[in-house]
């Protein structure tokens, strides 16, 4: 099984918290710009052997339409709409979302739960 996961999620991961962006961060002053750069660093690290989907057309047609449970933020629809192509390009998949409306819509969608 493949694990698919946001890059929030990822985030999330290396902060030990669910902020959203590491530039929310340094702009809210929650953290200093020097780590950023460091966490920046650990990522550019760890993500070596994961692979990365681009936001296709097809992508960006699927995202435009409904999703089951709405409603679902632009980059959710992104998200939401890359995950079964992921899961079609590399079998089934287990998504890693820290967003309840990615999650209400991952089993409507045919995905596995991300619990």
């Amino acid at each position: 099984m493949t694990l698919y996961v946001e890059t929030s999620a990822v985030l999330a991961w290396l902060r030990g918290e669910t902020n959203r962006s590491l530039g929310r961060a340094v702009t809210t002053g929650i953290m200093a710009e020097a780590d950023r750069a460091a966490l920046r660093g650990v990522f550019a690290r760890e993500h070596t052997g994961w692979e990365l989907m681009e936001i296709t057309s097809a992508v960006r047609t699927r995202a435009q339409d409904a999703f089951p449970v709405e409603p679902v933020r632009s980059l959710d629809a992104i998200h939401l709409a890359t995950a079964p192509a992921f899961a079609e390009a590399f079998g089934p998949i287990m998504g890693i979302s820290f967003d309840e409306r990615i999650a209400q819509n991952v089993t409507p969608l045919g995905l596995l739960d991300p619990r």
